[in-house]
């Protein structure tokens, strides 16, 4: 993949309107450091949940800042210890009703 050097904001990382294709996609958003498989976005693409993509006839093509966005957004959140998840997910039950 070749990339304009002065388009993206590093340079092995396509310009955010690049169209990638699946494999491209999974790769790129893998190196990124966030890790995700063709068939992982061929999945969600038929089932809902994976990132924004459009069709070029029968390929489908997905933009570089649609798929950041959604890897992003599948980030929990900060911690400093594995017990702060558990006492998150408590209280997160405790305010809904749960135990």
């Amino acid at each position: 993949m070749n990339y304009d050097l002065n388009g993206p904001a590093h340079p092995d990382r396509p310009p955010s309107c690049a169209l990638l294709n699946r494999a491209e996609c999974a790769k790129l958003l893998t190196e990124a450091g966030y890790p995700t498989s063709r068939t992982t976005l061929a999945t969600l693409a038929s089932r809902g949940g994976g990132p924004l993509y459009r069709k070029y006839g029968r390929i489908a093509v997905y933009r570089w800042s649609d798929a950041l966005e959604w890897a992003e957004a599948r980030l929990g959140t900060f911690r400093t210890t594995a017990a702060e998840g558990a006492l998150l997910n408590r209280n997160g039950a405790q305010a809904q009703g749960g135990r």
